[in-house]
């Protein structure tokens, strides 16, 4: 088993194959015979069509993905337009009397180790596009035609050394079941792609080329970010029962017709959707949700260059309260800083930027984007239901300075004549042990509270969920983060607010029963793993998930807790089973 990090969840199982490399070939250097007038003239033609390329590649990604998808091809065309690199290569060729494409090659590789060079960890992802725009060029010189995906008749996991953005934009779902590479981040142009397309991605897996020459199938993970190779027929068999469906379910509904699903002994349990990106708000309405449970508003900055105005942001939430509307949307403030940082913005060199100035922390220090985004969120409030969250709270005078910012801003709109809802609900995250511990206070404080799973399981374990050295380390069914929970869902419930759990615990068959089991009625999952979820929830009893709960909290060591919830899940799939057969539906 290898691992790396998630950029796309799903599960998928299958054939596994290695159809390029985007490693460059070397291009030998001719000299002497070489007439340089030709050769500019040969690559001016080559950015020329290159260009006209990308156009029409940007024009196809915005019909099939979406806008924001569609800007990653603008990107790489303003690369080409470049004084600097189309200069470097023309400067290349007059003074070494080179081919174009040795010019090229260089003046790439020029460009791309000053990527590497950034800090930024988002911009050095964005080497890609470099590389991108770069080998179109270099096709266009060699006059190679064709794609990588030519040949490929049936569904396949692809494995590669890295995927870039405009292979990316030729995925589809009849050929490609997952990616699957050894190079590449989760903000990468070619992972937002694969987030769109709803393809399973898992990035960044060390020694995946090496170890994967003789693999004939595998299974990809894309919740837990691992990858199994040449699975056990046991393992297939587990895995296939997860692995991405449209919204009809296996038994025949389709549960689109709400957020609102029950249990097996008739409670009713609300389901939300994690939305990063606006072109999820179709998908969104035809699964059925309860609404947006978080609205990651920091990855609409995405791909900007420029700092964001205030009407940037009114047009955004206003796209999405309008959408979603009557239904709430949960509009988180920037989760800024750590790994999520913006060229844009002033992001000091850190030592441990994971427990550093982000989240609100970061707004605080920002004064001027936190009073923009909330000034939008309120300006566009009458076209929805809207709720404000705070992120990485760690003490209730944030909650207090972000509420006094809001009633105030509140009071100056309403003076001004801006039609605005006012007391628009603000929710705290429990992502941090002190928010936890102090659950109790937040809650007194707070219109609801959202746990963020991710983080919290983080923190309270010590142990980076990015950090392969300790994924066996990091897991939300430790019975340190479960009691966190409890505490949290007990808190609210003493203060009668609403909780809900958000990020990748809910949405995993082993944590859901525990969940529902502790009393937790509201979840926000990824917007493709709605109907896999409404499914699992239809599967628990509920009455039995409690006991399941109880047991699980009253242990000290994680083993423990997953050898018994592998128990309670195998059992409830076969009582599902047999529920099934003995109504004659065909599983």
């Amino acid at each position: 088993m290898l691992s790396g990090a998630v950029s796309s969840t799903g599960v998928a199982a299958g054939r596994v194959v290695i159809p390029f490399s985007n490693t460059p070939s070397t291009v030998s250097v001719r000299t002497g015979d070489i007439n340089r007038d030709e050769e500019l003239e040969r690559f001016r033609t080559a950015i020329e069509n290159s260009t006209t390329e990308l156009e029409n590649l940007r024009k196809e990604v915005r019909e099939k993905i979406g806008e924001k998808e569609e800007m990653i091809f603008e990107a790489q065309m303003l690369i080409l337009e470049d004084p600097a690199f189309v200069d470097e290569v023309e400067d290349r060729i007059r003074a070494g009397g080179t081919r174009a494409e040795e010019a090229v090659k260089l003046a790439v590789e020029e460009l791309e180790s000053q990527f590497m060079m950034i800090d930024d960890l988002t911009l050095r992802q964005r080497v890609a596009d470099v590389k991108d725009a770069g080998s179109r060029v270099m096709r266009n010189l060699t006059l190679e035609k064709g794609s990588f995906l030519d040949g490929i008749t049936e569904p396949v996991i692809i494995a590669a050394d890295e995927i870039l953005p405009s292979q990316a934009a030729q995925l589809d779902r009849e050929r490609v079941l997952a990616i699957i590479t050894e190079k590449g981040g989760v903000n990468s142009h070619a992972s937002i792609i694969a987030r769109s397309l709803e393809i399973p991605a898992i990035v960044g897996i060390k020694g995946l080329l090496a170890n994967i020459v003789n693999v004939k199938t595998a299974i990809v993970d894309g919740n837990t970010g691992n990858l199994y190779f040449d699975p056990s027929p046991e393992l297939m068999e587990k895995y296939s029962k997860y692995k991405n469906k449209p919204a009809k379910s296996k038994t025949g509904k389709c549960f689109n017709d709400g957020g609102i699903i029950k249990t097996t002994d008739g409670v009713e349990i609300q389901l939300y959707a994690n939305v990063s990106r606006l072109s999820e708000l179709n998908r969104l309405k035809a699964y059925g949700a309860e609404g947006i449970g978080v609205l990651r508003t920091e990855f609409l900055l995405m791909d900007r260059q420029a700092a964001p105005v205030l009407e940037d942001f009114i047009e955004q939430f206003r796209t999405v309260l309008e959408s979603v509307n009557p239904k709430p949307v949960v509009i988180r403030l920037f989760d800024l800083g750590g790994d999520k940082t913006f060229p844009f913005l002033m992001h000091p060199k850190e030592a441990n930027p994971g427990l550093g100035n982000r989240g609100i922390r970061f707004l605080f220090s920002n004064p001027g984007l936190l009073k923009m985004q909330i000034q939008a969120i309120l300006e566009t409030s009458r076209y929805g239901n809207a709720k404000i969250l705070i992120p990485m709270v760690s003490g209730i005078e944030e909650v207090h300075q972000v509420t006094s910012i809001i009633r105030k801003m509140e009071q100056e709109l309403t003076a001004a004549g801006k039609q605005i809802k006012t007391h628009i609900p603000i929710g705290s995250m429990v992502e941090t042990p002190a928010s936890a511990i102090l659950a109790d206070a937040f809650a007194g404080c707070s219109d609801f509270m959202s746990v963020g799973s991710n983080d919290l399981t983080q923190y309270v374990l010590a142990a980076d969920r990015e950090n392969e050295y300790v994924q066996d380390i990091y897991n939300p069914l430790n019975p340190a983060v479960l009691r966190m929970l409890k505490m949290s869902l007990d808190a609210a419930v003493k203060s009668g607010i609403d909780i809900s759990v958000c990020g990748e615990m809910a949405s995993q068959i082993s944590a859901i029963p525990i969940l529902l089991g502790m009393g937790y009625r509201r979840l926000s999952v990824g917007v493709n793993l709605i109907p896999e979820v409404k499914e699992i929830i239809a599967r628990v009893d509920l009455a039995k998930a409690k006991i399941l709960a109880a047991k699980a909290l009253k242990m000290s060591d994680t083993a423990s807790v997953e050898k018994m919830t592998n128990r309670f899940t195998r059992k409830m799939e076969r009582l599902h089973k047999e529920k099934m057969m003995n109504s004659g539906l065909d599983l």
